[in-house]
């Protein structure tokens, strides 16, 4: 029997178990490990083990995370996701689909700024999910649409996942950001096309009668001109040598503050 709790196996074992009893992924993570080396892989001191948790994230460059996170946090609270949003309604409003279709397109402007997946589904959830009901659309087709177009999100720079994968692989943070808007703007376009056909189908009516004229584009365009400059001044900065991924997030939080 005690075999069984001394098999090298036992811990991924555990990892399944503790998922199961909803433990959150990291402390599940964190207790597996700590099972392993403790029970099973005496050879490795504790200290070490320990120290090497610690010196694996003992980065500067790691700190570029938790301001793009921060970026995402203070657009939201302080209006400028809003005035994104009316730019997206007034670009996207008149196809068919309305609302949905702004919540993609959202999700591609968003990407741009805090590069978060989880902060643009919150985001979107709360404030364009609830209009889109008002507009008649279905809850599991405004969630649907929430949840795939905020997998763009990390795909198109800052994403946070460009960044650890650069830093993992030792590769150019700044060329990183330059491959990710291609697929990005395949992806929204992929999901502007989907929901435009299902829209179609279901008869899900434009937001807008008409589509916006010229003049109303650039006055939302102006509104919002600080939040969409921000990503462009993220990656010049980095491409000219002027600032480093985590220089240029906390830049881009204090540009986004005043």
């Amino acid at each position: 029997m005690i075999e069984i709790f001394t098999n090298p196996l036992f811990p991924v074992a555990l990892l399944f178990i503790l998922f199961f009893l909803d433990v959150p992924i990291a402390l599940s993570l964190i207790g597996s490990s700590l099972y392993y080396f403790t029970f099973i892989n005496t050879a490795i001191p504790m200290r070490m083990v320990i120290q090497q948790f610690v010196t694996a994230i003992e980065s500067f460059p790691y700190l570029a995370v938790p301001f793009f996170i921060m970026l995402g946090s203070v657009m939201n609270y302080s209006g400028i996701s809003e005035k994104l949003m009316d730019m997206a309604e007034v670009l996207a409003g008149h196809l068919k689909g309305g609302l949905a279709q702004v919540n993609c397109l959202l999700s591609a402007l968003m990407g741009g700024i805090s590069g978060s997946a989880n902060a643009d589904a919150a985001m979107e959830s709360k404030i364009l999910v609830p209009e889109m009901l008002k507009k008649g659309l279905p809850l599991d087709f405004s969630a649907a649409v929430t949840a795939a177009s905020s997998a763009v999100s990390p795909v198109i720079p800052p994403g946070n996942n460009l960044i650890l994968y650069a830093l993992i692989a030792n590769i150019s943070v700044g060329d990183m950001f330059l491959a990710g808007y291609t697929p990005g703007i395949l992806m929204t376009a992929a999901l502007m096309i989907t929901v435009y056909i299902i829209s179609s189908i279901k008869g899900y009516a434009p937001s807008r009668d008409r589509r916006a004229r010229a003049k109303e584009i650039v006055l939302q365009i102006a509104k919002s001109i600080w939040a969409l400059v921000i990503p462009f001044v993220i990656i010049l900065g980095m491409r000219l040598g002027i600032c480093t991924p985590t220089e240029a997030g906390g830049i881009a939080v204090f540009f986004a503050i005043f």
